[in-house]
């Protein structure tokens, strides 16, 4: 019962004799759960009497089935069946009644699963699990959960096989360009299989040509579980807001979401801050329309997140066994009566009143961390740029709030609690987070003295006290759009790390050798590693080699220490950017994080055109071949049920996490580059700069419209390529080698028994739901070649919801590829870092085409990459003549070849390698590159020193460029490139449809 209510401490557990209930047939029931109270009821004395009866022996008839009675011999004694009961009461509150699953199936399994703990429990079996989450539990989540590792994987590939499969030119082979090729093509087994879960790559694996599936990622999984709730709970914040102003106007707002910003009766902003202080009371408000939104979508969005967070006992997994080593700690010092004692795994030694203070502080955070039943629960955001500069008001305000919370009237927190939370606020760096100690494994960090989880446990879950005068002082953000932003960007990252590896912190508490679903953590990538240095180390200790052989062995040890420390540092970078936190400084409000932020965004005001995205056609034309896919296009927009087919598309990608730019612009985020995006403040001149980027590219360039278009055109093609082959690899038809390898890079695989199951569950549900030739609703419109999945209706049991999550996965993936969309593997980690993200800015972009197009391209060899090239070069010759035009440039005196590679360039089809020979092109002043070395295309001058800087960086263009104007401006001499310059530091002069605006401006400064 205590480990019970270690987990659940807000579970009611009453133990007495005569504290059952009796059934309308007089039959007395010693133990049961209340589901409406939360509480276990428990007649130890009665369920002995209720063994000695013979009741548990015999079989129930239920009306829907019968519950199989044990056998007498099941039971070793009455106690072991009082321990029973009590197990299969609380399985009742962890593990739910399926939809669908009869009174009697339920009670069966409840009981197996008590059961198989007893038979546990008498063969001393350990369980991989914490107190709060053992093996059932464990087997239980795992069954229905998607995103589950394929242990096959594990047993019958090996190292070689979980390297990319070849191009044919080598470049799979080099290890500079990600942290994910650093692993691949170095790492251990172990650390391969740990990289792969956590990363998405658009790379196929030599284990695709066998035909098994690439593993879901926690990158992906963050993404396309709770990305659409977060964008469905904004756009209804903006539909409340906008049905208030009609309501009072009697018109639509004007300029949809951007022209409700000047609204004088009521703003989006305004909505969402009194949606903040309508969950802090209750879902209560003045304004009936705000207070349905805070008790309707918004509390939906929070408890999809609570459900998860239970299931996975996310919070409580590292405080809970930090709490139970303390208490051991502190138990065997008082016995053995030690006053200090060095901990074998970290050594560290504590004294008593170390590791007292410790156990009294771990209690605190068990208590913090159990948050999931906070009655209208809100993520509480500090403003710590606000707290840092007015601390010394901070600081007595936050005592007196923590003073007044009371419990049966006594204080909840005393002075020394008090003093150890308002420490947490002081230099406080919410977004660093901690390594793992030399010599010390993943799974005893939590034996540190100094902890492991972040401390933002002791300022994220303080209940009781009362913060609306907290955020009115302006010390807590009350914006509920930036708060519910910030509890996916911080939770949903857990949630989908916590599925993949069993807890949070990816460290492999739970791993099984792949038997539970769980891929290997930073523990078994330690020790894959370590086992290493201990076979090396056994041969070095009483060796009798030569002095020579000694010296060689002793660099062998020291390179394999090296081979850890460098997996392990580049393991947990992977970890952090699936977080978001890697390369963000451990204060977001830092002025120098806000200066770079903002100049990346000048840059994007100043330089992005928006018009060369349409080259985005040539991939989404090539999808299936170009003849197929036109085809497919043309029947889906060239009748009047285009409109039809376009809803249908932008539901499928809207569901499989795509296509919502047009609400939290994501390409916005692509852009900026780096994860600071996750993290702005959005306040002062920050705030100006945040808005005029989200105007510009929602009208300025609109490349949020336009991504929202071009990927629905994408999903459609994409979601009928995926069903195609699908389809006929469920009927036994004939399927290509590279359709069963494309299924296979995007986690669809079809070689172990439980993928071909996959296979024909998706089968089986777009058969049932689906529009298309052959499926039970018919096409839509006619449109024969087109299919759609409507993977929205695939709800009926665990299987339909299994097979549309994973086919939602695979459709994300595809669409990513096709639009291309960098991902975290794309670039390397030095691109996410604050200078790095200066310097890689627009860069990401090219290195994802590199991945995405060409090497993607090469490995496929299915005869389109050829056609998807061609494509992207012709789109990119459109695009450069009609920017010559509007530039005035002289696009007729260039030579055929130039045209082409100026499309190719265009086209993106160089990736960053074209990136990397504008560099050089500027570096040598024209001399080398391919133009002028390759082609003899070259040019009789040289490059500026700005032209140089931007080569490198956009920054150094823009830098450049100021540089000129004030040189200019020094000298007195005013010119057209003054006027030209001064063009180019102005917001949006680059917008292709206002060049002729900005000509005449131009005109006129000269």
């Amino acid at each position: 019962m205590k480990i019970m209510k270690n987990e659940y401490p807000n579970l009611n557990i009453v133990i007495g004799k005569g504290v059952g209930k009796t059934r309308p047939n007089g039959q007395y029931v010693p133990a049961y759960y209340n589901k409406q109270t939360d509480t276990i009821i428990v007649d130890i004395d009665g369920i002995k009497d209720m063994y000695k009866s013979g009741r548990p022996f015999k079989n129930v008839k239920f009306a829907d089935g019968i519950v199989k009675g044990f056998q007498k011999k099941d039971f070793q004694n009455p106690d072991e069946f009082v321990n029973f009961v009590m197990r299969h009461e609380f399985a009742h509150k962890v593990f739910k009644q399926y939809k669908g699953e009869g009174k009697a199936a339920y009670e069966n399994r409840i009981n197996k699963i008590a059961y198989q703990q007893i038979l546990d429990n008498r063969n001393n079996v350990t369980h991989t699990g914490s107190t709060m989450l053992d093996d059932s539990r464990i087997l239980e989540q795992e069954r229905i959960n998607y995103a589950r590792y394929n242990n096959e994987l594990s047993k019958q590939m090996g190292w070689d096989d979980f390297r990319y499969k070849k191009t044919g030119i080598g470049l799979e082979r080099q290890g500079i360009l990600s942290p994910l090729d650093f692993i691949i093509n170095k790492g251990s087994k172990a650390n391969k299989e740990y990289a792969i879960n956590m990363v998405t790559s658009p790379l196929y694996y030599e284990f695709n040509k066998k035909f098994y599936g690439t593993p879901l990622s926690a990158e992906t999984l963050r993404n396309t579980e709770h990305l659409p709730k977060l964008a469905d709970v904004i756009e209804e914040g903006y539909r409340v807001t906008a049905a208030l102003n009609k309501s009072i106007t009697g018109k639509k707002p004007m300029l949809g979401k951007f022209g409700m910003k000047f609204s004088k009766y009521i703003t989006p902003e305004e909505v969402f801050r009194e949606t903040f202080y309508a969950r802090l009371d209750g879902n209560k408000h003045e304004i009936p329309e705000i207070a349905q939104y805070a008790g309707g979508k918004v509390a939906e969005y929070y408890d999809s997140f609570a459900r998860d967070i239970n299931n996975l006992a996310l919070y409580m997994m590292e405080p809970i066994k930090r709490q139970d080593f303390l208490q051991g700690l502190v138990d065997s010092m008082k016995r053995s009566k030690l006053k200090t004692k060095t901990i074998k795994e970290t050594g560290e030694t504590w004294t008593l009143a170390e590791a007292e203070k410790g156990l009294k502080n771990a209690n605190l955070d068990v208590e913090l961390a159990e948050f999931s039943k906070i009655p209208n629960y809100v993520n509480i955001n500090y403003k710590h740029d606000q707290i840092a500069t007015r601390f010394a008001e901070f600081e007595p305000l936050m005592r007196r709030l923590l003073a007044d919370v009371k419990v049966k009237g006594l204080p909840k927190f005393d002075p020394d609690q008090i003093d150890n939370i308002i420490n947490t606020f002081k230099n406080y760096a919410p977004n660093s987070f901690p390594k793992t100690m030399p010599n010390v494994k993943p799974t005893d960090l939590y034996k540190l003295k100094a902890g492991y989880h972040s401390k933002h446990l002791k300022e994220r879950h303080l209940k009781g006290i009362d913060y609306k005068e907290l955020a009115k002082k302006g010390f807590i953000e009350d914006n509920m759009e930036m708060n519910m932003s910030y509890y996916f960007r911080s939770v949903g990252p857990d949630i989908a790390v916590a599925k993949k590896y069993g807890d949070p912190y990816a460290f492999g508490w739970f791993y099984d050798g792949g038997k539970n679903g769980y891929a290997p953590g930073l523990t078994q990538v330690y020790d894959s590693y370590f086992a290493k240095i201990e076979n090396l180390t056994a041969r070095r200790v009483g060796s009798n080699l030569p002095p020579k052989e000694l010296k060689k062995l002793d660099k062998q040890i020291e390179k394999a220490k090296k081979e850890l420390a460098d997996a392990m540092e580049v393991s947990e970078a992977m970890r952090e950017l699936v977080k978001n936190k890697y390369g963000v400084p451990g204060d977001p409000n830092s002025y120098m994080f806000k200066t770079v932020t903002m100049m990346k965004i000048f840059n994007n005001l100043t330089m992005l055109t928006g018009f060369s995205q349409v080259a985005d056609i040539g991939r989404v034309i090539t999808v299936n071949g170009l003849m197929d896919t036109s085809r497919q296009l043309l029947q889906a927009f060239s009748t009047s049920g285009g409109k039809k087919i376009f809803k249908a598309g932008l539901k499928e990608g809207r569901l499989a996490g795509q296509m919502w730019d047009m609400t939290i612009a994501w390409s916005r985020a692509n852009i900026t580059s780096g994860n600071d995006f996750l993290h702005s403040s959005f306040t002062g001149a920050e705030k100006i700069f945040q808005e005029a980027n989200q105007f510009m590219f929602q009208y300025g360039n609109m490349q949020n419209p336009w991504n929202v278009v071009v990927k629905t055109a994408a999903t459609i093609t994409a979601q009928t390529k995926i069903l195609g082959i699908v389809e006929r690899l469920a009927k036994n038809k004939s399927v290509k080698v590279w359709e069963r390898e494309y299924l296979a890079s995007l986690g669809l695989g079809s070689k172990t028994v439980d993928e071909i199951k996959s296979i024909k569950e998706i089968y089986n549900a777009y058969i049932k739901h689906g529009n298309g030739t052959g499926t039970k609703k018919g096409l839509i419109e006619d449109k024969d070649l087109l299919k759609f999945a409507n993977s929205d209706l695939w709800i009926s049991n665990v299987d339909e919801l299994d097979a549309a999550l994973k086919f939602r996965a695979a459709l994300y993936q595809e669409v990513d590829n096709i639009i291309v969309t960098p991902s975290l593997a794309d670039a390397p980690l030095i691109a996410n870092t604050l200078a790095g993200s200066l310097l890689f800015q627009y860069k990401k972009f090219g290195m994802s085409y590199t991945r995405r197009v060409v090497l993607r391209g090469l490995q496929s060899q299915d005869g389109r990459f050829l056609q998807s090239l061609a494509a992207l070069t012709f789109l990119g010759m459109f695009v450069d003549m009609i920017r010559s035009q509007q530039t005035n440039a002289p696009y007729d005196n260039k030579s055929l070849a130039e045209k082409v590679l100026d499309g190719a360039e265009r086209g993106g089809i160089g990736g960053i390698f074209t990136d990397i020979d504008r560099i050089v092109m500027s570096l040598s002043d024209n001399k080398v590159g391919i133009r002028p070395t390759l082609l003899g295309i070259k040019k009789p001058y040289g490059a500026s020193l700005k032209r140089k800087m931007g080569s490198i960086t956009p920054t150094g263009s823009s830098i450049g460029n100021l540089m000129e104007i004030i040189y200019d401006w020094g000298r007195g001499r005013h010119t057209h490139h003054t006027a030209r310059r001064i063009r180019r530091a102005i917001p949006y002069n680059n917008v292709w449809y206002a060049d002729f605006l900005f000509d005449k401006l131009e005109k006129g400064l000269y």
